[in-house]
């Protein structure tokens, strides 16, 4: 029971993190998690005692810690809100999500056969607990704006009655919508409706924000643009490398973009990475950035990094049309590659890639591109590599016909049988010929038959230099020197080869197979 409690708070903590945009340490530390998981507790005033918890973690996420503990606690021990509980509870907005046999008995609590009467206090936190059961979307105009460091105030208009809701965003969700918010702007927001104790005042905590309608998608997005082209963000295009071997690929594994992709690219030996990512909501941006940023920490080694989706509207390629995305793009360590399908408008992200497509299937042709040079050259090669072989033979067929001719000029000389010889020869050079032209047009056909003959020309040359090796060191003075003998010369540095070299008194230089030395002549015998 405690090890599921801890389980699942860390899994909220994780997720609650992740969708604020901050460490997983500032909403929870696991040492909290882990007093949490062994305490749990069931009261605000139980959950206030846990060590970690401070007030403002007590009004953010209380509700949702304490409905957490109570879905793991067992049945048995399960207990309702006290009265106390209800009348005095934390200065909070939200009590836990309640499921409706916990909201009726807290309604209505039998005490001596009258029903409880809520204080206000109580029935705001009631209040809260019935609406933030469940997120909801909600579309509308947007109207006075008012941003402060501690979130973003404003009012969504409706077009049709005019009605109007106060909204409310943290800044560390605002930071990462990549959307700034302007008077008139159409958006769809979701989250859950809230009510503000001190003032009585709904409001609606805002969770995620998309534009909406082609008027405010347009207007955002030429914002974006401008503003981003200013700062010089379209102008650096990195050349993508060539021979394109190692890529990885953000897009959904779903779909028939990544099969359309995998499909146009030829069979080059490429090695493909994905990363499954939500190319299309309010998932979508998160999604999109932790594919940049987990290829560029963990594999920042590739050649290329794809970004791929299929067509859609302005509102459905909203983001790629998002700041901290192309942003994202543009700091990517490794050169990105966009391919993403518009009808009119080009996405943000693809001015901001090193190189963009219309469709994923021209990103795979623009990979296979990489290639073009190698497929040029390589039967280009091949040829040359044919007539410099071709080359050889037509010199070694020269050179041989010339020796023959000669040949035959010294045997008609000698020998009586003169036209017998030369017949004989000249059959055996048209033999030769034939045979050299078999071999040249083998050499067309079979490139490896030529690379044999050429290998056997070299091991030959190779065995010769062997022997000759063989027989310089059977020669070598050194040799003689290592057998005993010795090398003496004369004081002009000339071997001495007789006594007749030598003169009484003269001094001479005598070298062994190990060291030399000096000595003078006395007398010659």
């Amino acid at each position: 029971m405690q090890r599921e409690l801890f389980q699942k708070l860390t899994g909220w903590r994780n997720e609650t993190a992740r969708r604020s945009g901050v460490e997983r340490f500032h909403i929870l530390q696991n040492k909290t998690i882990e007093i949490l998981a062994e305490t749990m507790p069931k009261t605000y005033e139980g959950l206030a005692d846990v060590k970690g918890i401070g007030k403002k973690k007590l009004y953010e996420f209380g509700s949702e810690i304490l409905a957490i503990v109570k879905e793991c606690a067992p049945s048995s021990s399960e207990t309702h809100l006290q009265e106390g509980d209800l009348n005095n509870p934390p200065s909070i907005n939200r009590l836990p999500p309640e499921d409706s046999s916990r909201t009726k008995t807290v309604a209505k609590e039998e005490m001596g056969g009258k029903e409880k009467v809520f204080t206000v206090s109580g029935f705001l936190n009631f209040l809260n607990t019935v609406l933030g059961e469940k997120d909801v979307f909600i579309q509308g105009e947007v109207s006075s704006v008012q941003v402060h460091p501690s979130g973003i105030y404003f009012t969504l208009k409706d077009k049709i009655d005019e009605s109007i809701l106060n909204c409310y965003i943290r800044p560390s969700t605002y930071e990462r919508m990549g959307v700034q918010i302007e008077e008139g702007l159409e958006v769809k927001v979701s989250g859950i409706p809230n009510v503000y104790k001190p003032k009585g005042r709904l409001s609606f905590l805002v969770y995620s924000l998309e534009l909406a309608g082609e008027g405010s998608l347009k207007k955002a997005y030429e914002m974006l643009k401008k503003k981003l082209e200013s700062e010089g963000l379209f102008e650096r295009k990195r050349a993508l490398p060539e021979f394109i071997i190692r890529i990885g690929v953000i897009t959904s594994r779903t779909g028939a973009v990544i099969d359309d992709f995998r499909r146009n690219l030829e069979l080059l030996g490429l090695q493909l990475y994905f990363y499954d990512a939500r190319v299309e909501g309010a998932k979508a941006v998160d999604d999109i950035l932790g594919g940049i940023r987990w290829f560029n920490t963990h594999m920042d080694d590739l050649d290329i990094l794809v970004i791929i989706r299929g067509g859609g509207s302005l509102e459905d390629l909203q983001a790629f049309n998002n700041e901290f995305v192309a942003r994202a793009v543009f700091g990517s360590k490794i050169p990105t590659l966009c391919g993403i399908g518009h009808d009119r408008d080009v996405p943000i992200v693809s001015f901001v890639a090193d190189r963009a497509t219309s469709t994923p299937s021209i990103v795979a042709m623009t990979i296979n591109e990489s290639w073009k040079r190698l497929r040029e050259n390589v039967p280009v090669f091949e040829q040359d590599l044919v007539y410099s072989f071709e080359a050889v033979l037509s010199e070694r067929r020269g050179y041989m016909r010339a020796s023959v001719d000669q040949m035959l000029g010294y045997m008609s000389q000698l020998f009586l049988g003169y036209n017998y010889l030369r017949r004989e020869l000249r059959q055996a050079l048209l033999s030769i010929d034939v045979r050299i032209e078999e071999a040249q047009k083998r050499s067309r056909e079979m490139m490896g038959l030529a690379y044999a003959s050429l290998e056997h020309v070299f091991k030959e040359l190779s065995r010769k230099l062997l022997s000759y090796e063989t027989y310089l060191e059977g020669v070598s003075p050194e040799r003689n020197l290592k057998l005993g003998y010795s090398i003496i010369r004369n004081a002009k540095g000339s071997v001495v080869k007789s006594v007749e070299d030598l003169i009484v008194g003269e001094k001479i230089v005598t070298k062994l197979y190990k060291g030399e030395f000096v000595s003078k002549i006395e007398e010659i015998k």
